[in-house]
């Protein structure tokens, strides 16, 4: 059986020699950072940085293998032409970005957790005061992170009794700015709308004012990437939701350095980022209620300690309220209760630290704040329809959620 990558527990003073070929990009650098400030806490490397990744031609390759390399970091953009030479010459690898590659052994697959991002943006706006509509706006690509951003959008919503409404509402309809600004003007308001990215975003916000739409006071807008150069210059400026890109460099390296030293070949696995949270700009309206202040106070709460093993005492003693009228605030404001909330918390907790851990699954269930492992076995399976196993085996096989 293939050695799963170790944990990295101390720092090692073996120097090796890594690639890393990123393209030059505001994303690549916070990625970037990842991969130094592993590099600075527990691994001696050579680094042979690269900004643009469209320079790792085969030939260059052949120039940089004959000279020595232990591993390689590389993105999706511009590296496609390499990434075989890279699979035929059997170097470790950590592929920030693409899904296939051309060896079942000694890879690892980083991604953006988008099922993050679409229950992020789900739960920021039920957060907030009620809607007549939820919308995600499609990218004009049809990119694949799009669809699913999209599905954990509207699932969030909908385990809250709430559908959501896309755009555009079929692959063949018409995505162009007109239409856009016509399928806003008659959308119910005040509206929640989840933009793909920063980008489409700011061509909601475009149509709105075309359309006589007010931003924020009638349509609510929040994008991804904190792309802060559009962010921050849009009118009104965008909120945005800020997947940890940093995190994903660091998780490269790390797996990457748990590859280079294992004895034996390593089975391919896919690990993710997760997400740092709403970047609260002005395009989204802030909470106009006190039920909604609450709600938001709570939720802080117990995403900050639900792996402490919190419980529905220990919220409302925060919140210094009677449980009463908190679990009221909560149906008022998400249709559930705090009891659910932690426990939808602690499962997607659970369900990260499964893809992203090599460690067993009681001490994933340890971890994550569980009294113990068969209860929460029984609730992971209910909720993602595999067990816990199941689901860990699929998500490295690249078929899991």
């Amino acid at each position: 059986m293939a050695k799963r990558v170790p944990k990295v527990a101390a720092c090692r003073n073996v120097r090796k020699r890594v690639l890393v070929a990123l393209p030059f990009s505001h994303l690549s650098q916070r990625k970037l950072a990842g991969i130094f400030r592993y590099v600075c806490e527990c691994a001696d490397w050579d680094l042979n940085i690269m900004s643009d990744g469209s320079l790792l031609t085969p030939e260059a390759f052949d120039i940089i293998a004959n000279e020595g390399v232990d591993g390689v970091i590389v993105s999706a953009d511009g590296v496609e032409c390499a990434l075989a030479e890279i699979a035929k010459r059997n170097i470790p690898a950590a592929l920030i970005g693409p899904t296939y590659f051309p060896r079942a052994t000694n890879v690892v697959f980083v991604h953006t957790d988008e099922s993050s991002i679409g229950r992020e943006a789900a739960l920021f706006f039920l957060n907030r005061a009620h809607w007549r509509s939820y919308v995600y706006v499609h990218s004009q690509n049809g990119c694949a992170w799009d669809a699913r951003r999209a599905r954990a959008f509207s699932a969030t919503l909908s385990r809250h009794a709430v559908k959501c409404h896309e755009f555009p509402e079929t692959v063949q309809s018409d995505r162009s700015s007109k239409a856009l600004e016509t399928w806003l003007r008659v959308l119910p308001k005040p509206a929640a709308v989840f933009a793909s990215d920063d980008y489409r975003a700011y061509e909601v916000i475009s149509a709105c004012k075309a359309a006589g739409i007010r931003v924020p006071a009638d349509v609510s807008v929040v994008g991804v990437g904190n792309t802060e150069v559009v962010c921050e210059n849009a009118v009104p400026s965008i909120s945005s939701i800020e997947p940890d890109y940093e995190n994903e460099g660091y998780l490269a390296a790390k797996h990457l350095d748990g590859i280079m030293s294992a004895e034996r070949p390593v089975k391919a696995e896919k690990v993710s980022g997760g997400v740092k949270g709403v970047i609260a700009r002005n395009s989204a309206s802030n909470p106009k209620e006190s039920s909604g202040l609450l709600v938001q106070k709570a939720l802080a709460y117990i995403r900050a300690n639900v792996c402490r093993g919190i419980d529905v005492p220990d919220v409302v003693s925060h919140l210094h309220v009677s449980r009463t009228l908190a679990d009221l605030r909560f149906r008022e404001v998400l249709g559930t209760t705090i009891l659910n909330t932690i426990v939808d918390e602690r499962l997607e907790r659970t369900r990260r630290e499964l893809m992203d851990s090599d460690e067993s699954i009681a001490s994933v269930c340890s971890r994550c704040g569980w009294k113990s492992e068969n209860h929460p076995k029984k609730l992971f399976r209910a909720k993602y329809g595999q067990s816990m196993r199941e689901f860990r085996n699929s998500a490295r096989s690249g078929k899991g959620v």
